[in-house]
């Protein structure tokens, strides 16, 4: 990494412990957002003999971005220089210091910028060198080892970044790694975001319902998949706060620790997530539950889960009085122009079409900027039918059309039905590490304008 990216400082005496010198073995705890991640990582590193490295570091994620749709671009690695070192000072120094203020996490240590700084260099050093992403992961995870080795007092480290979550396919087989996997049930997740977006400089990407559904809805299909393959601990929060030894026997099983131990603390307290549902209004509580219901019933927060109140409240509830299209993940508003929005390689919105709306379209366009040669794209259901392909000439304006008689709905209302519509490029673009939201993630195109309908 170029000197030019870096501001050098001197580690901090009373942070750096530098005690561990080598770490045998890591616990990766991820999940759903504002999910109890945090907790399991207090209850791990008291109770199963591993030092919990209390914040969020992000270097997994980031490597596993920088191998978006394949290798990182040489042409942008002054760029990707930039993202990698920005985006590790933001966790590692500015939220950490932002944590430590506010006292939420007691115990919290503040990195020098140095350690960071040349954490950020072997990680962009590692996905350059490396031969795919597992590889590139690998590398972020020696690279992560040699930082927290500085603060460890113990060879064994707990990490906890909810995104972690996005990298477990590639690492789920590495014998040296542990696996956490945190869910809770979406109401209580969402309300819990929304009040966190206004008193946390750093959440400001869930001030809306519709990103908090997008974000429940991207991270809930991940720890679904992370629990089928049976290779991580399911660590349910509103259950792992009534026995917290759900959590702890487990690992230690797996950590060779003494299991008669099991849990005993006091800071764990009774959560009952059943009645979150009740600070939502109508629509929202129809539109939390209509586009989480596949997930939800995965996780076990089924019908039953929430007993028939729910059941009544809504049943005569028509839906939504006018038709609506909510991005939820995917589209990035331009900072030029904020009525258009950059597409990743998948983006996701929900469309509410009420009676006598029988299709729905968007016009996209492929800037030549992108350095493609031709473009298309495809759009599905929520059951992952194709329902609309069309091909995007480059630097030309071309309207996307779907008859939803064509897509299953995710609701259905007497006044009109709920879609879930996704979009996925056909090629990927060289990276735009420019952009914002994107990283070196390959960027599909503009879109100029959301659904309408027809």
């Amino acid at each position: 990494m170029t000197s030019a990216n870096l501001t050098r400082s001197e580690p901090a005496p009373s942070a750096r412990r530098n005690v561990a010198k080598r770490v045998t073995a890591k616990v990766f705890v991820g999940g759903i957002p504002r999910g109890g991640t945090t907790m399991m990582l207090r209850l791990i590193g008291d109770h199963c003999g591993v030092y919990p490295w209390l914040g969020e570091s992000s270097v997994v994620d980031t490597a596993r971005l920088l191998w978006t749709n394949g290798r990182p671009n040489p042409a942008c690695r002054e760029q990707v220089e930039a993202f990698v070192t920005h985006t590790l000072r933001l966790a590692l120094l500015e939220m950490q210091a932002w944590n430590a203020a506010r006292e939420d996490i007691q115990g919290l240590l503040i990195p020098s910028r140095e350690d960071v700084d040349r954490l950020a260099c072997a990680v962009v050093d590692g996905a350059y060198e490396a031969a795919s992403v597992r590889s590139s992961l690998l590398a972020a995870c020696r690279a992560l080892d040699e930082f927290l080795a500085n603060y460890a007092d113990l060879p064994v480290i707990a990490e906890k970044t909810p995104t972690n979550i996005f990298s477990f396919t590639h690492l789920c087989d590495d014998p040296s790694l542990h696996w956490v996997v945190s869910h809770r049930e979406p109401f209580a997740v969402i309300a819990s975001m929304r009040k966190r977006a206004g008193a946390d400089p750093f959440a400001d990407h869930w001030a809306t319902l519709e990103s908090c559904l997008g974000q429940y809805q991207r991270y809930a299909i991940r720890v679904i998949a992370a629990l089928r393959s049976k290779r991580a601990i399911e660590a349910p929060y509103e259950a792992v706060c009534r026995d917290p030894d759900l959590l702890v026997r487990p690992l230690q099983e797996q950590l060779g620790r003494d299991e008669t131990a099991g849990y005993s603390g006091n800071f764990v307290s009774a959560a009952s997530d059943r009645d979150a549902w009740r600070s939502f209004d109508l629509q929202d509580l129809w539109l939390v539950r209509s586009i989480t219901a596949p997930a939800r019933r995965l996780l076990g927060y089924d019908s039953d889960y929430y007993g028939s109140e729910q059941d009544a409240v809504l049943e005569d509830y028509e839906g939504p009085e006018a038709f609506f299209a909510a991005p939820l993940d995917g589209a990035f508003e331009s900072d030029t122009n904020p009525a258009t929005r950059w597409i990743g390689d998948e983006a996701r919105f929900a469309v509410f079409a009420p009676e006598g709306v029988h299709a729905i379209s968007a016009r996209l366009f492929c800037p030549s900027s992108l350095d493609l040669a031709e473009q298309s794209v495809t759009a599905r259901d929520g059951l992952g039918r194709t329902v609309g392909q069309a091909a995007l000439p480059i630097d030309k304006l071309t309207t996307l059309t779907i008859k939803l008689s064509d897509a299953a709905p995710a609701a259905v209302t007497k006044r009109g039905r709920l879609y879930l519509i996704r979009l996925n490029a056909g090629r990927a673009a060289l990276p735009v590490a420019s952009v914002l939201g994107n990283g070196d993630a390959r960027v599909l195109a503009y879109m100029k304008t959301l659904w309408a309908p027809h």
